[in-house]
């Protein structure tokens, strides 16, 4: 067995026992859950964000926007959440595109505020709290057409829900 594959044996178990609040002793104090940076986590967290960030936007937006392939795209599992909140669409990257989505849109439905959604840092503030930034801008329709919402930092909190240390959304 190589020494990489004994350390990966060795962070694994330390993982288990700290999630599962074994390691004999007292219980500690520090929180146990994962690094919300890490990729596998983020997703998740974002998508968790997404009803506290639309639900709180003044003007509401009536349907939404996301993107693909940059660094503040929300991701697939977070635009689906998005599209929970009112109908979502993919915003082309090419304008010429952008331009026959916009007639598209005014012919389906006219003029509503419609928000394109970003995602920004994702922030561990301390060993038991972290945030996600989400932002937007409004687009085509409406007074504030080609300006930014208010960008909001979703707080979460590391929790342990049936016996394992999880990030849930501060109440």
């Amino acid at each position: 067995m190589s020494e990489r594959h004994l350390l990966a044996i060795v962070a694994l178990a330390t993982i288990s026992a700290c999630s599962s609040g074994a390691g004999g002793g007292a219980a500690s104090s520090k929180a146990n859950c994962q690094a919300p940076t890490d990729p596998s986590l983020s997703d998740a967290l974002v998508t968790q964000a997404i009803g506290p960030y639309v639900t709180t936007i003044d003007p509401a937006p009536k349907r939404f926007l996301y993107t693909e392939g940059a660094d503040s795209s929300l991701g697939s599992v977070a635009a689906q959440a998005l599209a929970e909140h009112g109908p979502s669409y993919l915003l082309p990257p090419k304008e010429s595109d952008q331009k026959y989505m916009k007639a598209e849109l005014k012919a389906k439905a006219g003029s509503w505020v419609t928000l394109l959604v970003t995602k920004g840092p994702i922030k561990q503030v301390d060993d038991s709290t972290a945030t996600v930034s989400l932002r937007g801008t409004y687009y085509w329709f409406g007074d504030k057409a080609g300006q930014p919402s208010t960008p909001k930092d979703i707080t979460f909190m590391c929790r342990q829900v049936n016996g394992v240390y999880t990030w849930v959304p501060k109440s």
